[in-house]
């Protein structure tokens, strides 16, 4: 008696060679792939349920964007389904090498004061549309070990959490740490609500054991440290 061969999900090898992630980017280049066939790239599998496109964006949604995506850490990225120690280490690795190629400098050298900072950021958050902070996790020699942008939006000194702000510091085992946001407008002169802001963030520093060393605005044609103002 002849059975019925149980059909399953296609691999990649039988998919249209236009739609296989690495023949398309080798055909056509990276401009005609989708951030997910990238990304898949990186994944070179799926898992039961899931091709790796698929799984790929699963986690482009689970973060909320490439960006965003771009700053999990491994153990965030095994909190996705489908995604192990293997998967999470190529991902993190390629995104750690991009970021290396754009910023060589925030790789090779101490952050030491208030330019370093602004030599690195200033050029990208000064043309962002809306007020970020970001934390700068340093290691003990005070090399970036990496940035989050922890609120978006103006009126820090009222909606951010101490504990959202230094989530990342606590999880990375931070030597120090160094906030910089900028000021849409394009003036980085300090608010009221920027200093309150900073000496709230200074006391919560003491209380985990990890020095705050700036907070840093930035604006269209320079910046402000609070440190160099005397708030530290």
């Amino acid at each position: 008696m002849m059975t019925k061969k149980k059909e399953g999900r296609q691999r990649v090898m039988e998919w249209p060679v236009h739609e296989q992630p690495r023949e398309r980017l080798r055909k056509f280049g990276e401009a005609a792939c989708s951030d997910a066939q990238l990304l898949a790239i990186l994944l070179r599998t799926g898992d039961g349920s899931n091709d790796p496109v698929a799984l790929a964006r699963s986690l482009v949604h689970r973060f909320g964007g490439l960006r965003a995506l771009t700053e999990a850490s491994i153990d965030e990225l095994m909190e996705v389904k489908g995604v192990g120690l293997a998967k999470a280490a190529q991902v993190r690795a390629a995104f750690a090498l991009g970021l290396r190629v754009n910023h060589p400098e925030g790789q090779s050298r101490p952050i030491l004061d208030a330019g370093d900072v602004f030599d690195i950021y200033g050029e990208e958050m000064a043309s962002l549309p809306h007020e970020v902070l970001r934390v700068l996790v340093l290691n003990a020699k005070n090399r970036l070990v990496r940035h989050r942008d922890v609120a978006v939006g103006g009126l820090f000194g009222r909606t951010v959490r101490v504990g959202d702000a230094f989530y990342h510091a606590v999880r990375e085992r931070a030597a120090s740490v160094i906030f910089v946001h900028n000021h849409a407008s394009g003036d980085p002169t300090p608010s009221r609500e920027d200093r309150d802001l900073t000496m709230k963030l200074v006391e919560a520093g003491k209380m985990l054991d990890i020095p705050m060393l700036d907070h840093i605005i930035i604006g269209r044609n320079g910046y402000v440290s609070l440190k160099e103002e005397g708030l530290l």
